[in-house]
């Protein structure tokens, strides 16, 4: 996993994305307490980084926030941990970054919003289209876009 600065996140130079302002009004209804998590899936460089960046911009001010980059070398365990230690530090919004790079995914993905996202965390993930296959058909989603 590499953390990213979130002191060096700057997008206010950047041209606002559509998704932005659809996930804000997401965050500020307030719907993620019943465990649900913003999931943004698609091609490759197609600007999801883009649109959690322009997020993280948008909060880091008012919100302790974190960003992550998943490499394909971690396991979901480590990504536990590492949300457990989060948490404790009073993170509230944090960023997963290429989620489906982590081995074990598919396979333990649903602690992200049955624990950390019931618990009030504000949990962005992002991942290629197999992302949103996979809680298509296993996890049930409503999508927002």
């Amino acid at each position: 996993m590499i953390q990213q600065n979130i002191n060096q996140i700057n997008e206010s130079n950047k041209n606002k994305r559509y998704a932005v302002d659809i996930i804000k009004d997401f965050f500020n209804a307030n719907k993620e307490k019943n465990g649900k998590i913003v999931v943004l899936y698609g091609l490759r460089r197609i600007g999801k980084t883009t649109i959690m960046n322009q997020i993280i911009d948008e909060y880091k001010n008012s919100l302790k926030c974190a960003f992550y980059e998943i490499e394909t070398n971690d396991k979901m365990d480590n990504i536990y941990d590492m949300l457990i230690c989060e948490r404790d530090k009073g993170i509230k919004l944090i960023c997963l970054d290429k989620i489906t790079n982590a081995k074990d995914f598919i396979e333990d993905s649903a602690i992200l919003a049955d624990i950390f996202a019931k618990e009030g965390m504000k949990i962005r993930i992002t991942g290629t289209e197999s992302l949103g296959f996979y809680f298509a058909e296993n996890k049930g989603f409503t999508p927002a876009l």
